[in-house]
């Protein structure tokens, strides 16, 4: 499906730029002609980033989004695609590699208030900051995070005044509460709640599986956990097929784990975040 207004010329552009390297894409469309220059660049990157699991293809993403902010600040779509970027890069860097994940995100967070700089209403740039937030406090830890989780609320809430149905955020709040602290307002409860209503507005993204099985044991409902975790394994045409991967193997190490224990209200062997 193409967007609405694209010239046969760009289509055609787009079509040889599929061959192309990132860097060569750019090269493909007349840079003066600067609304068709950038929905190229943009959708070459997201093209990119779908294929984030192949040599350099998020660095390759990262660095058209670099290359349109450079060229033009203004542009929201692409920090807010930029802080997406940061936030996988940050995830993928190793657990000991304490300095370069919170790089990531702080740079996550740098883009995703740029893009809200640009358009106060920009979903996207809300959704982003608030996930950056959440990455950076759990690295520093709760105590050391406290400021950030009135901002993560915040975020979130004009995410769901933009669009009441946006999985995602649900799904930010409810792994929120679980990880809170009962004294700093956290709650099992609202945590299962939030992940199953994700669940019901997107039942195609698998993260929201895994972490609704992690919420399901605390409350020790195994059976529950494990149903969650075998629907996620059956998920044939996932949201996201790149992170789909990744969900997949924590799901069958933690079913591995559930059904040769009798593992009730703890996540201590489910594996961290891939």
């Amino acid at each position: 499906m193409t967007r609405p207004g694209l010239s046969p010329l760009l289509i055609l552009y787009l079509f040889l730029a599929a061959s192309f390297s990132a860097a060569s894409v750019t090269q493909a469309i007349d840079p003066s002609d600067r609304e068709a220059f950038v929905t190229a660049t943009l959708l070459k990157a997201e093209a990119l980033y779908r294929s984030r699991d192949q040599a350099d293809h998020a660095e390759q993403a990262i660095a058209l989004y670099k290359k349109i902010i450079t060229d033009d600040p203004q542009q929201e779509e692409a920090h807010w695609k930029q802080a997406r970027s940061f936030l996988w890069k940050g995830d993928r860097a190793e657990s000991a590699e304490t300095e370069a994940k919170i790089t990531a995100y702080n740079r996550a967070q740098h883009h995703a208030q740029a893009a809200i700089t640009v358009n106060p209403k920009s979903l996207g740039g809300h959704l982003m900051l608030a996930i950056a937030y959440g990455r950076i406090g759990e690295l520093k830890g709760v105590i050391k995070s406290l400021f950030l989780i009135t901002k993560i609320k915040t975020e979130i809430r004009m995410v769901l005044e933009l669009d009441p149905t946006n999985d995602v955020a649900h799904h930010v709040l409810g792994v929120l509460y679980r990880k809170l602290p009962r004294l700093l307002g956290g709650s099992i409860e609202k945590s299962v709640t939030l992940l199953e209503r994700a669940v019901e507005e997107n039942a195609f993204r698998t993260q929201h599986y895994l972490e609704l099985a992690q919420s399901y044991l605390l409350q020790e409902k195994k059976e529950a956990a494990i149903a969650a975790l075998e629907h996620l394994l059956s998920i044939t045409k996932p949201e996201d097929p790149i992170q789909a991967q990744y969900d997949r193997k924590a799901a069958e190490t933690v079913l591995l784990h559930l059904k040769s224990s009798s593992i009730q209200g703890t996540t201590d062997q489910l594996p961290e975040r891939q």
